[in-house]
């Protein structure tokens, strides 16, 4: 690396004690006692040398252009891409070679129609008489279906409806369930009409018919209120 001073005589770092020239890029080969004088004064009668500025301009490090190392790489990569491309061309699509079997398939499937439909030769058959028959109607046989009778379907025993008051609406319906009715009605109690989404959010707050009402399917009425609604539970 170059060292950045200016052109002047400064100590000589080889031999101490002495001076030595330089000329802005470099060390000179002249050199001249350090007399002292001032520390860096060269020698009067010592001719300074001139720089020339051709050769000062000769001998500055060149700096070295970064175009053959951008060249190199992509000069590699446009020859892949083409030993790519001929490699390819050269191997053929998966897609051609299927077309190009099933191009063989159809040609010999082809083949074996036509031969397979070469007209035969045709022979005269012989000429046959048919002698008349006389056809003879069987008797037609009715026959009468006996009637049926339908089997009397058995309705399910009442149960007596228990009590379930207070009780909150989902396990109120488990109970009715366990007693033997497995359909049972709810109904807001607050007459606003609401569906009862989820029955583990009501609490019954009537019931109708009264507890130990004998009740079938569908008799068994629960009015209900959200919990936490005024109620007389």
């Amino acid at each position: 690396m170059a060292e950045h001073r200016p052109a002047a005589w400064h100590p000589d770092p080889e031999n101490p004690g002495q001076l030595r020239y330089w000329d802005g890029l470099q060390w000179t080969e002249h050199r001249n006692p350090d007399t002292g004088a001032g520390g860096r004064g060269p020698d009067p009668t010592t001719e300074i040398p001139q720089v020339d500025d051709a050769a000062a301009a000769r001998s500055a490090p060149k700096s070295k252009s970064a175009l053959p190392y951008i060249l190199i790489p992509v000069g590699a990569c446009l020859a892949l891409f083409l030993l790519a491309g001929i490699i390819g061309a050269m191997a053929g699509s998966p897609e051609d070679e299927g077309e190009q079997a099933g191009s063989t398939t159809q040609a010999s499937q082809s083949t074996s129609t036509s031969e397979a439909t070469t007209e035969a030769p045709t022979v005269d058959a012989p000429a046959t008489t048919v002698e008349p028959t006389t056809a003879t109607t069987a008797p037609a046989i009715t026959t009468t279906a006996a009637p049926t009778t339908a089997a009397p379907t058995t309705a399910a025993a009442p149960v007596f409806m228990p009590d379930v008051m207070c009780m909150n609406l989902q396990v109120a319906q488990d109970a009715i369930q366990a007693a033997g009715v497995f359909f049972s009605r709810s109904e807001d109690a607050s007459g606003q009409g609401r569906s009862q989404l989820l029955d583990a959010n009501w609490i019954v707050v009537g019931q109708n018919p009264a507890a130990g009402t004998l009740i079938g399917e569908g008799d068994a009425v629960l009015s209900a209120v959200k919990i936490g609604e005024p109620s007389p539970c």
